[in-house]
């Protein structure tokens, strides 16, 4: 998971090296915790990184619903981050290059042919409810 999340959101080397440590603290930081600790600290780094994985998990599952093979279909994403750690070529075509049109884009995900965009249809979490709380 750590690796999968340094490869899917980390820019450069030294980026996904940061991504990587923030995930290990951050599930250390919330198993002690869930085992009674009191400090959440490394939980709040965590969580940006979480939310930076989800957004983009949407874009590259929405670029992995067009390929075939191996890195299509339900197993797709998690098969192309797996091979992207060891071409370069896969990463720069298929994490990159996505990567970079979905920001380009303004972060909407591109949809298959025929789907409609309802952005009305999702609703913020309750205002009073932190992520951090609910781990």
């Amino acid at each position: 998971m750590q690796q999968r999340a340094a490869v899917l959101i980390g820019s450069d080397d030294d980026d996904r090296l940061q991504v990587r440590n923030t995930v290990r603290a951050g599930y250390a930081a919330r198993s002690a915790y869930a085992h009674g600790g009191k400090d959440k600290s490394d939980l709040q780094a965590l969580l940006s990184v979480v939310c930076r994985v989800l957004v983009q998990w949407v874009a590259q599952a929405a670029h992995c619903s067009r390929l075939s093979g191996r890195h299509g279909g339900q197993d797709g994403l998690v098969n192309l981050l797996d091979d992207a750690l060891l071409s370069h070529r896969l990463c720069q075509e298929h994490i990159v290059g996505p990567r970079e049109a979905f920001r380009a884009t303004g972060g909407t995900p591109p949809l298959p042919p025929g789907a409609a965009w309802a952005p009305d249809r999702f609703r913020p979490a309750s205002p009073g409810l932190s992520p951090v709380d609910l781990v």
